[in-house]
């Protein structure tokens, strides 16, 4: 079973998220989405990166019913998998965009907030890091994310209250770039990314921007 599937289209990759029914991360999730990631790293598209999900949900996070069965060294190799997946796309010197069909939560936002820029289709579905209501903190790497893509009233409404909102909110909030409705977002978020590669200094700015991995 493919759980990640990288497809190269012209100069240009979607990476896609494709554990039914809600993408929900697990071991084997996260060591394939970091052997895609190291696979984007050593050779990147040079008309960037989109980042979505299957089944029309971008990712629920954690899966609530396998991880809390996890031994201490299988959570050890969850955390190491998810803090290498995540560190790798955040630095990727391309354009990258995340493209979501639906519910990001938990390390699903973690994820779209990797990207450079995101979408995300009109609905009522939710958007949010509700880390604190479960009682466990953020792994480094995802604090490091979280942390400088969200300005500080973002941070204290959806990490201290650890409520989801809606992608309007998210949008209103700057979280989200565009709506876009679902027929459409996978092909704007690309023509996005394509016309962000088209800057000589992007991966130089990028790498200024998001300091060292």
């Amino acid at each position: 079973m493919t759980l990640v599937r990288l497809d190269r289209t012209g100069d240009a990759a979607v990476l896609t998220l494709d554990r039914a029914p809600v993408n929900a991360m697990n071991i084997a999730v996260l060591r394939a989405l970091d052997d895609a990631a190291a696979a984007l790293s050593a050779d990147p598209p040079r008309d960037g990166l989109v980042l979505t999900g299957a089944n029309g949900v971008f990712s629920a996070g954690a899966d609530i019913k396998e991880v809390p069965l996890y031994d201490a060294g299988a959570r050890a190799d969850l955390t190491a998998a998810a803090q290498s997946a995540f560190s790798t796309l955040y630095h990727l010197p391309v354009p990258t965009v995340a493209a979501l069909p639906g519910h990001a939560m938990g390390g699903g936002m973690v994820l779209a907030l990797t990207c450079d820029r995101r979408l995300a289709v009109p609905g009522s579905y939710k958007l949010g890091l509700p880390e604190i209501r479960v009682g466990i903190a953020f792994p480094p790497a995802a604090w490091t994310i979280v942390n400088a893509e969200l300005d500080v009233t973002t941070k204290r409404r959806m990490v201290l209250d650890g409520q989801p909102i809606d992608p309007h909110a998210a949008h209103d909030l700057g979280i989200i770039d565009e709506l876009v409705p679902a027929g459409e977002i996978i092909a704007r978020a690309l023509e996005i990314a394509a016309a962000l590669a088209k800057s000589p200094g992007y991966a130089a700015v990028k790498a200024q921007l998001r300091g060292a991995p």
